[in-house]
């Protein structure tokens, strides 16, 4: 667990977003190997081991099946994912999961962000690639990923919607044809495998204004 990644988890408990408060056991370099992160709304804790959060809550962990082979070499379909996210600069946050995740590594040589992956996908732990244990519920803060691209069970009607959550205004997320386009994101693209859409800038709330008073 990258210590850089630690502000942009949530608490997955049903209760108004909250940062985790982290306790750390183990260090290595810039990662956190054995540790635990706390809400201090609800109590729950996710434990962190082998530098891998743990997301479930005692769950059994969803599992993918084993991704489709890439139509194109891992570069290339690296190059192709990073031009459908817009990936043309440094930093950021991305969601990589279902065969997209097995890219991660390939992504982060081209263009240094941080890429989640779930850990059912069983992607090495290197550079700024951060595998969380999950379950049913994404544990990241609105508005804090620059990009993701789902396959798999996150590709579906009931995970999608999540995944638009995390994404900040104008950010894109790629997914299967087949997947319905979910509220608060825009079709831009398609193509045989998958479509684009960006993720739409929410609406500013009213502000009340009011006349100063003086002493």
């Amino acid at each position: 667990m990258l210590l850089s990644l630690v502000d942009s988890l949530r608490c997955i408990a049903p209760h108004d977003e909250s940062v985790l408060v982290l306790s750390v056991d183990a260090w290595r370099e810039d990662r956190i190997e054995r540790g635990t992160l706390g809400c201090p709304v609800c109590r729950a804790e996710y434990p962190i081991e082998n530098a891998v959060a743990d997301f479930s809550l005692g769950q059994e962990a969803d599992v993918d099946p084993a991704p489709p082979a890439l139509s194109l070499p891992p570069d290339e379909e690296a190059m192709r994912l990073a031009a459908l996210l817009d990936l043309a600069e440094p930093g950021g946050i991305v969601f990589l999961a279902g065969g997209h995740a097995t890219l991660a590594t390939v992504v982060g040589s081209l263009v240094p962000v941080v890429s989640i992956v779930p850990s059912d996908a069983r992607i090495p732990i290197t550079g700024t690639v951060v595998s969380l244990t999950l379950g049913d519920r994404l544990p990241l803060a609105r508005g804090s990923l620059r990009g993701a691209a789902v396959a798999g069970r996150w590709a579906g009607d009931g995970r999608l919607g999540q995944v638009v959550s995390a994404l900040a205004p104008g950010a894109r997320l790629v997914a299967p044809v087949a997947s319905a386009l979910p509220a608060g994101a825009t079709r831009i693209a398609s193509d045989a495998r998958d479509w684009v859409a960006e993720v739409d800038a929410a609406s500013s709330p009213l502000l009340t204004l009011r006349r100063s008073r003086g002493p």
